[in-house]
């Protein structure tokens, strides 16, 4: 085995040179014996090579062999590396990884675990989010055919979506990863993956679903993932009536992060003396959500972009603006402290201010 070693490391420090066939031969031919040291061992050499185009060459060249040893190991004690493996492979080569069921193979393993305190399903929806960054496997987990078309003609959310959004709707927990607190953390990318194609907009077309997932908003660890999904949405036009409802949670949740209650500037008086209150055309959700202005630049930012893409088009700004977009602005930047974010309150101000906004409840 150290001979081995040796020779990927001599073939690794060579001038570019391919490494000889052979040691990857002999490396998987370790990698499957049954003595778990010498499996361990072997795996690490190969999880260290994934970055060699050679070695995914090799991979590819011989799938079924090599899938067959690493996706066997998940039952040994090195069960770890080979997920390791599969996560570096799933953002390489996602597509083969379809092909050799891996996706089934995952949601057997969360279905087995799912009730054992200590478990690896973050790691699992990690490779699970990888693979979804290819359409073919956006269409594996939203049980979509080859052409695009939903196996179902109501609306339903398939099975591998409903029990990633199972983990995602529960308090959040540690990972076993430490450089992450949130163990579900990764589907914001599957939801992020899957709005990004057309084909999902069927499974978002229901506000109460839509509510839901809104809720994530709402945490403010999620929030900072969670907002390129709402971009994605927003990006959609057939999903436009049903993300802009007035009874859909989405836009009042997050814009909630950038209002502040009892702010001066809510209350104006006219040239005739009549005490206006701009705040009344602010959506009640967003009112009620609101505490204090969000500190996190990144929300603030992400939040500038959303709705200054919403302002560009008619149709989209006419629709934000009924949440009372321009008054939520002028109170954001009357209590902003950052000088960037407030010339780009005002740059996205100008792009509101010339259409009338429309209050959503009456004055009083």
């Amino acid at each position: 085995m150290m001979l081995i070693a040796e020779e990927v490391e001599n073939a690794k420090n060579a001038e570019r040179e391919p490494i000889d066939a052979s040691i990857y031969n002999e490396l998987f031919s370790f990698a499957a014996s049954d003595n778990e040291i010498l499996k361990k061992e072997s795996l690490k050499i190969i999880l260290g090579l994934l970055d060699e185009t050679d070695l995914i060459a090799y991979i590819l060249q011989n799938s079924k062999k090599c899938f067959k040893i690493i996706i066997s190991s998940l039952n040994s004690q090195c069960k770890m590396v080979a997920l390791e493996c599969l996560l570096n492979l799933s953002a390489q080569i996602p597509t083969e990884l379809i092909e050799r069921n891996i996706v089934e193979i995952l949601f057997d393993m969360i279905k087995d675990e799912e009730k054992i305190e200590e478990n690896y399903i973050d790691m699992y929806i990690m490779i699970i989010s990888n693979i979804t960054r290819c359409k073919e496997g956006i269409y594996k987990i939203l049980d979509i055919n080859e052409e695009g078309q939903i196996y179902h003609n109501t609306f339903s959310v398939s099975y591998y979506l409903n029990k990633l959004l199972f983990f995602y709707f529960q308090p959040i927990t540690p990972s076993i990863n430490k450089n992450m607190s949130d163990k579900y953390m990764h589907v914001s990318h599957i939801l992020i993956n899957i709005s990004s194609i057309k084909e999902s907009m069927p499974f978002f077309k229901n506000v109460a679903f839509l509510n839901k997932l809104s809720e994530q908003i709402l945490i403010l660890e999620r929030c900072r993932t969670f907002l390129p999904f709402i971009m994605n949405l927003s990006l959609h036009k057939d999903i436009h009536d049903f993300i802009f409802q007035s009874d859909c949670n989405m836009f009042p949740y997050l814009l909630s992060y950038v209002y502040t209650p009892n702010t001066p500037i809510d209350d104006k008086k006219s040239l005739n003396g009549v005490t206006t209150k701009p705040y009344k055309s602010i959506h009640k959700v967003i009112v009620k959500k609101s505490t204090s202005l969000v500190r996190c630049s990144v929300i603030k930012n992400r939040i500038l972009v959303i709705l200054l893409h919403l302002s560009r088009n008619n149709d989209t700004r006419e629709k934000i603006k009924k949440f009372g977009v321009v008054a939520l602005l002028n109170n954001w930047k009357a209590n902003e402290k950052a000088p960037d974010i407030i010339s780009e309150i005002k740059s996205t101000l100008n792009k509101f201010e010339d259409v009338k906004e429309e209050p959503l409840e009456p004055e009083k």
